[in-house]
């Protein structure tokens, strides 16, 4: 991460209640002594917890600074129902007293994830020839145009006229 110093991470949740799959947004927030603004965010990625049970968007922010600390924001997506919390993200620097690296790890955060609705097979329609399915593919005139009624379907769509000029040109 580039840190140098000593540092402390917390982390705050929204939402923490989801489905399998539903964006959490996670933010990591640091305080300490060192080099707030040159310090990178931690890396979930290489963290075993975030990448067994969590979709790790890693394009993380580059963080910003807010009132005396700095802020990182991930976004994570959890892989299955059983998870019941997010991992304590561990953040390591280099501490200048002791000459050696050291970890600072956030608090987990209670999650309630719950399952995705799924899709009945018998709601599926089979676009296959011969195909015998509950319900049919129906083809509709107008193609998907059908499927828009906003006001410009009421605009004439009439025959234009152009410029003498203009229509000089194009006939040559």
């Amino acid at each position: 991460t580039g840190g140098v110093g000593v540092f402390k991470a917390t982390a705050t949740a929204q939402p923490t209640k989801v489905r399998v799959g539903d964006p959490i947004t996670l933010t990591v927030r640091v305080t300490g002594s060192g080099n707030l603004e040159d310090l990178g965010a931690p890396n979930l990625t290489v963290q075993e917890k975030w990448t067994r049970d969590f979709k790790v968007h890693d394009d993380p922010s580059p963080g910003r600074m807010d009132e005396g600390a700095k802020v990182f924001s991930f976004s994570v997506r959890p892989k299955i129902a059983e998870v019941k919390e997010l991992p304590a993200i561990r953040l390591s620097y280099f501490n200048p007293k002791l000459k050696k690296f050291e970890d600072t790890y956030t608090e987990q955060i209670s999650l309630e994830v719950s399952e995705t609705a799924r899709l009945d097979p018998s709601e599926i329609v089979d676009s296959t020839p011969n195909a015998q399915s509950k319900r049919e593919l129906a083809e509709v005139a107008g193609g998907l145009a059908a499927n828009y009624t906003g006001p410009d379907v009421l605009d004439a769509h009439g025959s234009y006229r152009f410029a003498p000029g203009t229509l000089a040109t194009l006939v040559l």
